[in-house]
């Protein structure tokens, strides 16, 4: 079982929504919100948040009731639901979240213009070939796609980042590209679930 929702951040700068979103939030994920000092930052920590409970409640479960542990390696867990896994990501305007009983990696990325120089800390020669060869999509989109893959691997395993990047890889996870429009931007971005 793998239940995933995305949501625009942007949606809790509506006021009736933040205050719905907080009374629903454990003391945990409050105290969260509070400590972060920037208004995007805050938004994107609601939104995890709010969307953890949204998947939680597919279990008969609410994240307010949830006690968490702090593993060695920062992964968070669910103290008094052993069984159920969950991971958290966000990315300018877009927040994801993921519920598993299994362990499981997210990543969401924003797709942006890209510093060549990360290729070759991140990417094999393989996949370097893949994003700068010819494809409909653009590089900047294929290079994120591997990033967010990386990404949820490493989340995943909950092991940080490795010494070599260019070695992490599976083709086992799931990727889909959302796009959010408005009357005055479109922001595409990237999910990596495994």
């Amino acid at each position: 079982m793998r239940i995933f929702e995305t949501i625009d951040v942007r949606k809790f700068e509506d006021e009736s929504f933040l205050s719905d979103a907080l009374a629903n939030a454990s003391n945990f994920r409050k105290k969260k919100y509070e400590a972060i000092n920037n208004h995007l930052g805050k938004l994107q920590v609601i939104a995890n948040t709010y969307l953890l409970d949204k998947c939680l409640k597919e279990l008969g479960l609410h994240e307010r009731d949830m006690e968490y542990i702090v593993e060695k390696n920062g992964k968070l867990r669910f103290a008094n639901e052993p069984d159920v896994h969950f991971n958290l990501s966000h990315s300018k305007n877009m927040s994801l979240a993921v519920v598993s009983d299994e362990p499981v990696g997210c990543d969401i990325q924003f797709i942006d213009k890209v510093d060549e120089k990360l290729y070759d800390l991140v990417l094999s020669e393989e996949e370097k070939k893949y994003v700068v060869g010819a494809s409909c999509t653009s590089p900047e989109e294929r290079f994120y796609k591997l990033w967010a893959m990386k990404e949820a691997i490493i989340k995943k395993d909950g092991s940080g980042l490795r010494d070599r990047l260019t070695d992490v890889h599976d083709d086992n996870v799931y990727i889909e590209k959302i796009v959010l429009s408005d009357k005055e931007v479109t922001e595409k971005y990237i999910i990596a679930i495994i």
